[in-house]
């Protein structure tokens, strides 16, 4: 069971630039996956705020948000709440 709730996610999109600036989430075993149309928007304090993030890593296409197992629940949530702000 993940502490992430819908508002946790709005609060990620928020961090990342807005639903606008997201081309993509998606996870792995232990990450959340996240490609930007532009990563100068995303607010890195903000992101490593957020509950249960135990790291951030930055690679030249995406931001992942190390989690741990519970990515892919997260990923889920998020994508439920995504769609429904599409």
């Amino acid at each position: 069971m993940t502490i992430w709730t819908k508002e946790t996610c709005r609060t990620l999109f928020a961090a990342l630039g807005g639903n606008c600036n997201i081309a993509e989430i998606s996870c792995c075993t232990t990450r959340l996956r996240i490609r930007l149309h532009s990563k100068t928007a995303a607010d890195r304090i903000a992101l490593s705020a957020l509950p249960g993030v135990k790291g951030l890593i930055e690679r030249t296409d995406e931001i992942q948000l190390i989690i741990g197992l519970e990515s892919a629940e997260i990923c889920r949530l998020c994508a439920d709440e995504r769609n429904n702000k599409l």
